[in-house]
């Protein structure tokens, strides 16, 4: 029996021989039995004179220069058989001449270049940029090495066919150039660091697979307080914290605790420009005065513009400067007990009430005055007890003031007609926000005021006639009542006296609404109901004794829907105060007397 074939130059290192793909001369290819021999110019080789049945083995030398190509990649008769070098369990028949046992060898590739200084960063090797020593630069088949002292990297043995990428880390200190500016032989070829899709012949060294690096540049220096407001940064004039400031790159930054900003990792050549926020509370000193740059305030309309860095520079001459001036707004909120609209004489403020100032674009509250200090609790404040309030300290600028509810009361009139602004309410009815003040540098504005008026509260009840005296359900006698009783409304005072301010006659007979009363009240007021026979003089004070008509008596009186009674059986209800609801289960229960005569 016998066996044998090629050894051939895989081109494209895919493992199979091509069309076109040459035989390889002078492999060393050597037999299990001893036998030896060398592939001829055409790749070819065979054994002969071989025992059928016997299990035989095929070592194949690999040239020098060159890499087995993967085994076993496709049919037996076109593909590369040895894995590590060997072809095993070889069994021929009897004059049998297997001609399978090929092999294929590619010539290793390579790649690499040069890191440079990019001294001017626009992208190219020019003519006496030096090499950068110490870059890292990896190679995604996992080796890595380091750039020489002239900037230099390779990678050889690569297999031909496959997509390689590099990767070059940047150097402390530096930053990648733009890549890709040129032809491919002078510019930087990373982008994000990393160049991909890098793919070699047989036998190729890439030579083109560069990287450019330039030493970044900064810029910065101090936004200050201009005390004096000269556009000069003089001698103990403060740093002012908290300014926003821009680079035209996008790059934004704030100022710290002593007015210093900076900018780093720049590049040299750019054209930048700086914005300045204008803080809170202050506006911009005049720019550009006296001759010092380093000095002066360099913004214009807070933006400096056409700042160029050379490589490695720190421009620490940006500054800015700022004049401080603030404003206030208040003025008092007032119970308006004629409810005409205006803050008359003799008129009590109200204290506690809670006064929010809003910006008047965004209508959000303002919880910060122009040094950084709260604004009470986010941006409200309560009336003093005389019922004045102020906010002050603040940033020029427009605003609302937005006046709380208040219990058992509301607003009064907004903007009534005739009366000043310095009288009137400003507070809406609805919603308690003003109209808009603008308030300029140094600006007070105390002419924002709010008049509140007591809420009308709905007070009734019912009188009876109660053979079950209070003690179930509270209104189910009879309405079929005597006529001629009254309901009186007393109220009383803070001071404790009392006074009737209202009178209504309790329809009976079976009458509509027989049985029932009803008064218009006042909020946060306190109260009784009494039931009386003859209706009262509206004012009278004291109040006069409860009665009912001849023959009558009381059972009990009782406020609330369930039974029960106040315990005193006097005509009158208990006292009560109102809140901002109705009050309707005022409730009287009466009976006839008989007087009957003992003889």
């Amino acid at each position: 029996a016998a066996l044998g074939d090629t050894a051939w130059v895989d081109s494209n290192a895919n493992g199979i021989q091509d069309v076109g793909e040459p035989g390889l001369a002078g492999v060393t290819v050597t037999l299990s039995n001893g036998a030896m021999t060398t592939t001829n110019a055409q790749g070819y080789y065979e054994f002969t004179g071989l025992t059928p049945g016997v299990s035989y083995t095929v070592t194949f030398g690999t040239p020098a220069g060159y890499a087995a190509t993967t085994p076993n990649v496709g049919n037996d008769a076109d593909d590369s058989d040895p894995v590590g070098g060997v072809v095993t369990g070889i069994v021929l028949t009897s004059g049998e001449f297997i001609k399978t046992i090929d092999a294929g060898f590619y010539q290793t590739a390579a790649l690499g270049d040069t890191a440079w200084v990019d001294s001017n960063a626009n992208g190219i090797q020019d003519a006496g940029e030096p090499g950068l020593a110490g870059v890292t630069v990896t190679l995604s088949n996992g080796a890595m090495t380091t750039t020489n002292a002239q900037g230099y990297y390779e990678f050889t043995g690569l297999t031909p066919g496959v997509s390689y990428t590099v990767t070059f880390g940047t150097p402390a200190g530096y930053a990648a150039t733009t890549p890709n500016v040129g032809n491919d032989a002078d510019d930087s070829d990373p982008i994000g660091g990393v160049v991909t899709g890098i793919v070699l012949t047989s036998g190729e060294f890439n030579k083109t697979i560069d990287a450019g690096f330039y030493q970044t540049a900064a810029l910065g220096d101090t936004v200050w307080v201009d005390s004096n407001a000269n556009g000069i940064q003089d001698a103990g004039e403060p740093g002012l914290a908290g300014v926003t400031v821009t680079l035209s790159n996008g790059a934004m930054t704030t100022t710290n605790a002593n007015g210093y900003y900076e900018f780093t990792g720049l590049t040299p050549g750019v054209s930048y420009t700086v914005t300045f926020g204008t803080p809170t509370a202050y506006i911009p000193t005049t720019a550009n005065v006296g001759g010092d740059d380093a000095k002066d305030s360099d913004p214009v309309s807070g933006v400096v513009s056409g700042i160029i860095l050379s490589s490695g520079e720190f421009n620490m001459t940006i500054d800015a400067g700022f004049i401080l001036n603030t404003a206030a707004i208040g003025d008092t909120v007032w119970f308006d007990a004629n409810k005409n609209g205006s803050q008359d004489i003799g008129e009590a403020g109200i204290g506690g009430v809670s006064v929010t100032l809003l910006d008047a674009l965004t209508m959000n509250p303002v919880t910060v005055d122009a040094f950084g200090n709260p604004i009470g609790s986010n941006g409200t404040i309560l009336s003093n007890p005389d019922g004045s309030y102020l906010f002050s300290k603040l940033v020029p600028g427009d605003y609302k003031v937005q006046f709380g509810e208040v219990a058992g009361y509301v607003r009064t009139a907004q903007d009534s007609i005739g009366v000043s602004d310095a009288k009137d309410s400003d507070a809406s009815v609805i919603n308690g926000i003003t109209g808009v003040y603008t308030l300029g540098q140094g600006d007070t504005i105390r002419t924002v005021d709010a008049g509140y008026i007591k809420v009308p509260v709905y007070l009734c009840g019912n009188v009876f006639y109660d053979s079950d005296r209070l003690i179930d359900n509270m209104v189910d006698g009879s309405r079929n009542l005597p006529m001629g009783i009254y309901a009186v409304l007393v109220k009383i005072h803070p001071n404790l006296s009392e006074s009737v301010v209202a009178v209504v006659a309790v329809p009976g007979m079976n009458a509509p609404g027989a049985g029932t009363f009803s008064f218009i009240g006042e909020a946060n007021t306190m109260y009784y109901v009494m039931l009386s026979k003859t209706a009262p003089t509206i004012g009278n004070a004291p109040a006069p004794s409860a009665s009912l008509p001849n023959t009558y008596l009381s059972t009990g009186e009782h406020i609330g829907a369930g039974p029960g009674s106040d315990g005193l059986v006097d005509g009158k209800s208990a006292k009560f105060t109102t809140g901002t609801t109705e009050i309707c289960e005022i409730n009287f229960g009466i009976r006839r007397f008989i007087a009957i005569t003992i003889d």
